[in-house]
């Protein structure tokens, strides 16, 4: 069987918040084609480093576009911005939470909500028990 052909003009949001497994998300960036708008959490930025021995800069710079989770003036926190898939790996249980129920306090659960809106969407929610 083969893998499905993506095309490079893709836009994908990834989005990494503050779970156990930020390496799907790092993978994530470092495989997917097409463009790439990365937004991490605050408490992915503490996690992040612990968790990978990557910093923070090293993550920002495998995307195109990187926003403040806190920027909620951000292109893709608008109705009209245009992307193709969402991404958030992992999600917390959280921004789950958040995301489930409507609540659009972070530029992460804003965009989500945006784009379920218009599109499914996909959360890896990581449980390590």
């Amino acid at each position: 069987m083969n893998a499905p052909v993506i095309p490079m003009g893709v836009k994908y949001v990834v989005a990494i918040t503050g779970a156990s497994g930020c390496m799907y998300g790092i993978r994530l960036l470092q495989m997917l084609p097409g463009e790439k708008i990365l937004v991490i959490s605050k408490m992915a930025e503490k996690i992040i480093p612990h968790e990978t021995g990557l910093s923070i800069d090293e993550v920002k710079a495998m995307a195109d576009v990187v926003y403040d989770d806190d920027d909620l003036f951000a292109s893709i926190s608008s109705g009209s911005y245009r992307f193709d898939a969402m991404i958030v790996a992992p999600c917390s249980a959280s921004s789950l939470g958040k995301i489930s129920n409507g609540l659009a306090d972070t530029l992460i659960t804003r965009a989500a909500h945006l784009f379920a809106i218009r599109k499914g969407f996909c959360l890896l929610h990581y449980y390590n028990i």
